[in-house]
């Protein structure tokens, strides 16, 4: 769970770091900054749904938690494509 809370960290910190840039951004590239944004919150929140459920009784949430995992590798294709987006714009 580390290293993904690690890269999920990371990821934070870089859509952060654009929020200086915002200013000299197109509307479009600013509509997928915002988007990334949201994108990288919601991996945030997955990814401490993922660990509070695994300090329980992880063998009891066993499929919640594949579920989360899942949703969680599914999110960050879209947020990597939606980045690729920004980085293109």
């Amino acid at each position: 769970m580390e290293p993904l809370e690690k890269h999920v960290g990371t990821l934070h910190e870089l859509v952060g770091s654009l929020e200086g840039e915002r200013s000299s951004m197109t509307a479009s590239q600013v509509a997928a900054l915002d988007r990334v944004k949201l994108k990288s919150e919601l991996l945030h929140v997955f990814t401490n749904n993922k660990k509070n459920m695994l300090e329980g009784d992880w063998r009891k949430n066993r499929s919640m938690l594949r579920a989360k995992a899942e949703g969680i590798a599914k999110r960050a294709q879209a947020l990597r494509q939606s980045a690729r987006g920004l980085k293109d714009s």
